[in-house]
């Protein structure tokens, strides 16, 4: 099952796996020592797929007056994706391609510029990293945290349910004091969930563009696994904390999340019942042996 898994999951997400990330950030960051670290601390959302409740989290962290947080803002278009993939692979081809503007060019002198820029071998001079960096921090700023800024509110931020974990990293990365969540819900629940939805409309979740949906249980389990198995393993390395759809419906979650957040929260919020969907059908044995089949060892560990 294992291998099995391997081929369906480079199969499903050939564009967007970031298998190089963490070697590239790290150097990224050892470029970048000095470099003045963000002093903005977002919210972001992680859920392991779709109906796992990440509006109602998203909703109760809103309550809050001074936050806003975006829903899957340009997700369907993955963007986040392809703005963490823009890092990867730095330590790798540094070498052979790197020619870099230094970071101190403001104080070179004309002279030495002038050398620099006519003399030396230029055909890959790129810019400083740090600018790369400022570039990436400037163009998520001005799609998220200006527009809430605009409306009166300071925290701004984004929920997500395609993202795995290498997105969580790439905006850890670009911003070390965020916060964030990573939600969970029995899979079995939330695999039901979705196979009711996509009964009326067959394109309903996406995981590429125009190109793959889920279909099935096989789908959503390996959806599911993908994104668990990376908040299981680095949830502790970040800034993040694990909730389960279970506990957050319930109102048992509220708390931890507004002491993590430090924010005062209005539970009454979870009593509003916003797109319900009605289950028609529970889900077969055999669907819940394939999820079990292949994500057995991620419900085991979250007590599912």
């Amino acid at each position: 099952m294992s291998e099995n898994y391997k081929d369906r999951l480079k199969e499903i997400w050939p564009h967007y796996l970031l298998e190089d990330l963490d070697n590239s950030l790290a150097y990224l960051k050892r470029q970048c020592r000095g470099m003045e670290e963000s002093s903005q601390s977002p919210i972001f959302i992680l859920s392991a797929g779709w109906r796992t409740g990440s509006t109602l989290i998203q909703r109760l962290i809103n309550s809050n007056s001074n936050v806003a947080l975006f829903g899957e803002a340009f997700e369907h278009h993955f963007l986040w994706h392809q703005l963490a993939n823009q890092l990867k692979n730095f330590s790798a081809l540094e070498k052979k391609y790197a020619c870099y503007i230094p970071e101190n060019y403001g104080v070179v002198l004309p002279e030495e510029l002038n050398e620099m820029l006519t003399k030396a071998f230029t055909a890959t001079l790129a810019p400083p990293i740090s600018h790369l960096i400022k570039a990436h921090r400037s163009f998520i700023e001005i799609l998220l945290k200006e527009p809430v800024e605009k409306v009166g509110r300071e925290i701004w931020g984004l929920k997500l349910v395609r993202s795995n974990i290498d997105v969580a990293k790439y905006l850890q990365f670009l911003y070390p004091r965020a916060r964030f969540i990573f939600l969970v819900r029995n899979p079995y629940d939330a695999c039901n969930s979705c196979l009711n939805i996509i009964k009326g409309d067959a394109k309903a979740f996406p995981l590429m563009v125009d190109s793959h949906y889920i279909s099935n249980a096989t789908d959503y389990a390996i959806h599911w696994k993908h994104c668990v198995s990376g908040f299981l393993e680095h949830y502790n390395k970040l800034n993040a904390m694990i909730i389960k759809y279970e506990e957050l419906r319930t109102g048992k979650a509220t708390e931890s999340i507004s002491n993590f957040l430090d924010l005062t929260l209005d539970e009454d919020v979870l009593l509003n019942k916003v797109s319900v969907t009605k289950i028609h059908e529970r889900l077969t044995v055999e669907n819940r042996m394939i999820i079990k089949n292949i994500a057995g060892e991620q419900i085991k560990a979250l007590g599912y």
